[in-house]
């Protein structure tokens, strides 16, 4: 009965060791392979094969049987020592390496001599019985047995000796040694059991205590570290959390697409008042382009800049970076936003300021390439009229009033084609940043003009302007403010029904203000759309139509000159947006007067410089009552200011090789009484040289087209400021 309750106990307890074998194991390969596992195994391997050996020679009835069992146990038993010392400094680090292996070599020798040999334990067994009647195998006794023992004793004596000197905690050194002792002690017994002593049967059962003890000592230790782990992360969440609530950007967190916490940063951008608002709710309520995910490395995403939505409705945008943190021992995503909506918003009005300057430059260009034959064919129409005019009395009266009126006609086409391209070099003006008196009324008349074609097929146009609606600005910014305020109005009304609309531009002064007002009847806009009317990129229009910027804009430049937009709406009411400005405390320039007649000049020697051969032949037609030379270019026209004497040189500003500022800097330095006799005509192109060279130069310049009698005006002006002109000419 004592003979099975044994085995059984002994199977038991294999099955036990090999599932501790199996734990390390496991966690050898799960714990970064960390070594003291792996030793402990290899203990518990060495412990279970020798649990199977010694259930094998209770059941054994065969001698060979048997002995091959005793030759197993006293494996196990050899490997037990050096195991177990690679376990200890697996574990504290203590047993030097030498020693574990040299315990190694000497198993290996002992080894040799057990399986190779009858010197360990003789040729054969013979049965015998312990102090409980429990039958056995015993072999007999080789010549080399007190090798064995003393193997034992130095084997199971050094790592007692080495655990007492371990840097262990107090209980866990007391039940290595306690352990490692009893583990020597019972192998003594078993060797005593084999030389005939009749004793007990207990050294499987303190092989098997010793795995089952360093597993439990591994695993109180694993949840220490567990429990420190815990405890680090518990600390370095709550940390991390105090760091989030203090940051001063909006960080959101964020698991499997929904809001875990949102920092009192975000709370006050988005404009709610707690974190409970959103706990829980779908990262959509704030992302209205989706989060920024963190890659799989867990890493610094690349910023992006999606919009996100307030609470009231407004957008905003930010730069978000995104990484994964351990957030109540799962991953989370932290999501860290830099708010770039002002940014954003002066990139786009720089970017809106370089496509006008671009606008502004190809407006000059235009309004050149037009003013060159627009001003030859103006001049042939006033010579044509003047030629007219003295063959009058040689035509019947009917053909005369047809060629008059044809003549008229022409006129003024020229002169509407004038208005135009006098209003595109306005426009030209806007990446001027020059700030001057402006008279209002000339810069809504301007914005009116170049938005005519927009308001014609829409609505009537009203305008009703006072006096003294003078301020100081920039006539390209306040111009760009208007028109883009008057296209609005006209878009806000469907095309087809001029007559039932109107567009109502009114200007007045009022105290030290002047006040703007551009009125439509169109469909007007709800209280949530006006509320956003200034916001940047918001817009009611279709996409391709609005960008959303031009009212940010006109706000930014209103508000830049110390002034105010105010906007009052409703649906189906249609709406009025009031400018208020600064008035100016000087008077602004009066509008240059056009000649309407003819003055009469004493005969001039006229010095006539364009690269333009018809603008050069219209202008020697037109000044046939003066002495007239001309030259093609710069460098022909410095050739006769220095050869000859001229009374007036009009002089072409901007000319291709040798430009009008090159002819005046080349002759006034050879002769500077000419400096004076020179007028300057433009086309309306000008260079930064050019605008420099105009506004520093007191000669007069003369804008393209030119009247005859302008002409004859300007020649009579300079003649008179030049007396040695004068006395020449007489």
């Amino acid at each position: 009965m004592l003979a099975q309750a044994s085995l059984v106990l002994t199977i038991a307890l294999a099955g036990v060791v090999a599932f501790l074998a199996a734990e390390q194991l496991w966690l050898w390969r799960t714990r970064r392979q960390e070594s003291l596992h792996l030793w402990a195994a290899l203990v518990s391997l060495d412990a279970l094969a020798y649990l199977f050996a010694r259930a094998l020679q209770s059941v054994s009835v065969a001698p060979d049987s048997a002995l091959f069992a005793l030759h197993v146990m006293h494996t196990a038993t050899l490997l037990l020592v050096p195991l177990g010392l690679g376990a200890i400094r697996a574990g504290v680090g203590h047993p030097r390496p030498r020693a574990v292996v040299a315990f190694f070599a000497v198993a290996g020798a002992m080894l040799v001599l057990l399986w190779l040999t009858p010197a360990v334990l003789g040729g054969h067994v013979q049965p015998r019985t312990n102090l409980l009647g429990q039958s056995y195998w015993a072999a007999t006794t080789g010549t080399a047995s007190p090798l064995l023992v003393a193997y034992y004793l130095v084997g199971f004596g050094y790592p007692v000796w080495m655990l007492r000197r371990a840097p262990l905690v107090a209980g866990e050194r007391g039940t290595a040694t306690v352990l490692v002792a009893a583990v020597g002690l019972a192998g003594l017994n078993d060797l005593l059991l084999n030389v005939g002593l009749r004793t007990f049967h207990v050294l499987e059962y303190a092989i098997a205590g010793l795995a089952i003890s360093l597993d439990y000592i591994l695993a109180r230790r694993l949840r220490q570290k567990l429990a420190s782990a815990v405890d680090a992360a518990r600390q370095s969440e709550a940390k991390l959390r105090a760091l989030i609530e203090g940051a001063p950007d909006p960080i959101v967190l964020h698991r499997d697409g929904r809001i875990l916490h949102l920092n009192s940063a975000g709370l006050a951008w988005l404009g709610y008042r707690a974190p409970v608002e959103l706990v829980g709710q779908p990262l959509e309520r704030i992302f209205v382009d989706g989060p920024v995910a963190p890659g799989p490395s867990a890493a610094e995403t690349e910023g992006r800049e999606p919009r996100f939505r307030r609470q009231d409705g407004t957008l905003l945008t930010g730069e978000v970076v995104s990484l994964s943190v351990v957030l109540d021992g799962e991953l989370a995503t932290l999501s860290r936003v830099h708010d770039t909506t002002e940014v954003r918003r002066m990139k786009a009005h720089v970017a809106a300021s370089d496509r006008l300057a671009s606008i502004g430059t190809l407006a000059a260009g235009i309004a050149h390439e037009i003013n060159n034959p627009l001003s030859y064919l103006t001049t042939n129409l006033e010579v044509a009229d003047q030629s007219l005019q003295a063959v009058a009395g040689a035509l019947p009266p009917p053909a005369l009033r047809e060629l008059g009126q044809l003549l008229a006609e022409a006129r003024d086409g020229a002169d509407r084609i004038r208005r135009i391209v006098g209003d595109l070099r306005t426009l030209s003006r806007s990446d001027d940043e020059a700030v001057e008196a402006v008279d209002l009324r000339e810069v809504l008349d301007w914005s009116t003009g170049i938005a005519w074609n927009e308001i014609r097929h829409r609505a009537r146009l009203i305008k009703d302007y006072e006096p003294g609606c003078v301020v100081e600005g920039n006539v390209g910014r306040l111009g760009q403010v208007f028109l883009n305020l008057l296209v609005n109005a006209a878009q806000a009304i469907p095309e087809g029904h001029a007559t039932h609309n109107e567009i109502r531009v009114t200007a007045r002064r009022s105290g030290d203000r002047v006040v703007v007002e551009v009125a439509d009847t169109g469909s007007g806009m709800d209280a949530a759309t006006l509320a956003r009317l200034f916001e940047p990129f918001f817009t009611t229009k279709p996409i391709g139509v609005g960008t959303g910027l031009g009212l940010p804009i006109c706000h930014g430049i209103v508000t830049a000159r110390g002034g105010q937009i105010r906007v009052q709406s409703a649906l189906g009411a249609g709406t009025t947006v009031s400018v208020e400005l600064p008035a100016a405390a000087v008077v602004a320039r009066a509008p240059s007067a056009r000649p309407v007649a003819p003055v009469a000049v004493p005969r001039q020697r006229v010095l006539v410089v364009d690269d333009e051969p018809l603008v050069r032949r219209s202008l020697e037609r037109a000044l046939r009552g003066h002495e007239v030379s001309s030259a093609d270019g710069g460098r022909e026209a410095i050739a006769l200011c220095l050869e000859g004497e001229h009374d007036v040189i009009l002089c072409d500003l901007m000319m291709p090789d040798v430009t009008g500022m090159d002819v005046y800097e080349a002759v006034c330095a050879v002769r500077p009484e000419l400096a004076r006799r020179f007028v300057f005509i433009t086309g309306g192109a000008f260079t930064p040289r050019a605008r420099a060279f105009v506004d520093a130069l007191p000669n007069t310049v003369v804008d393209k087209p030119i009247s005859v009698a302008k002409l004859e005006v300007v020649i009579r002006d300079v003649v008179a400021r030049d007396p040695r002109a004068t006395e020449a000419a007489g």
